[in-house]
């Protein structure tokens, strides 16, 4: 993402956003942290397939 783009998200996020994204920033390009996401779906050990993919359907984005 070039700066530009960085520094009007920065500017247009609230705090608490801004620091998050400065976290994930600070991986290396082609690095696994930096396709990282704050947006997660919880899921149960004892959950079949089925259950789990409903799950992330009905509560992901």
């Amino acid at each position: 993402m070039s700066s530009n783009v960085v520094k009007k998200v920065l500017r247009n996020t609230d705090e608490e956003k801004r620091k998050l994204i400065n976290q994930f920033l600070k991986y290396p390009e082609d690095s696994t942290g930096s396709v990282m996401t704050i947006e997660f779906v919880d899921l149960r050990k004892q959950m079949t397939v089925k259950e789990a993919l409903n799950h992330i359907k009905a509560t992901g984005k």
